[in-house]
């Protein structure tokens, strides 16, 4: 047999080799994975249930107790632009200045309009009570109650706002508690308030000194 006709024999026989091998890895693939199955049909989807019943309310809590009343500090009106007007609050020591207030001469406390108050005295020298006071308006108005006890004589009392007299009264006869309001024409800065009873130069010491009472002391712009 020649050479070529060898070499063609071995070439078929690798050509028919590869058909089998091809036959067998199908046979083998088939026989292992199986056909790719139907997809399954989607569920149902659930009934939604019912909403549940609205629980009953709660029973209403009862009120609470009422606080204890506030100090007397403040404790009754919008005093403006005056600080301690209710003159409640004492410096220490001196039960008869109130915090806030400078005075002097014979000055007092006892119960007032509301709360406690202060009492000027008839004296041979000036007794007042003052307050430096800022306002940034050009009008105000201040309000205060007073009670006069001129006893047998007169009692006089003045007030002062800076340098101007803006009342004076002579009191003869004793009265009860009596507003009085003002109208100021100020302007924005510092000013002096101040309440005297002058000095009376006819003045003896006696048990009955006339007096002027003062409360409730307010400057509103």
């Amino acid at each position: 047999m020649e050479k070529s006709e060898i070499y063609t024999l071995l070439a078929l026989t690798a050509i028919v080799s590869i058909a089998v091998s091809i036959c067998a890895f199908t046979f083998m693939k088939d026989s292992f994975i199986g056909p790719q199955g139907e997809q399954g049909i989607q569920g149902i989807q659930g009934i939604q249930g019912k909403q549940g019943e609205q629980g009953i309310q709660g029973e209403v809590g009862s009120q609470g107790e009422q606080g204890p009343p506030g100090g007397d500090y403040g404790a009754y009106d919008d005093y403006g632009f005056i600080t301690n007007g209710g003159l409640e609050e004492r410096i220490e020591g001196q039960s008869w200045m109130p915090i806030g207030w400078e005075g002097g001469g014979h000055i007092g406390a006892t119960s007032g309009y509301k709360g406690k108050c202060v009492e000027l005295y008839v004296a041979s020298y000036d007794s007042s009570i003052e307050q430096v006071v800022y306002i940034n308006k050009d009008q105000a108005v201040l309000t205060f109650w007073v009670s006069p006890t001129p006893r047998t004589e007169f009692v006089i009392l003045q007030v002062f706002f800076g340098d101007s007299l803006i009342y004076n009264e002579k009191f003869t006869e004793f009265s009860g508690w009596m507003p009085v309001a003002l109208d100021i024409s100020t302007y924005e800065g510092i000013h002096l308030l101040k309440f005297i009873v002058p000095q009376y130069k006819y003045y003896e010491s006696r048990e009955q000194t006339p007096l002027v009472s003062i409360d409730e002391i307010s400057l509103i712009g």
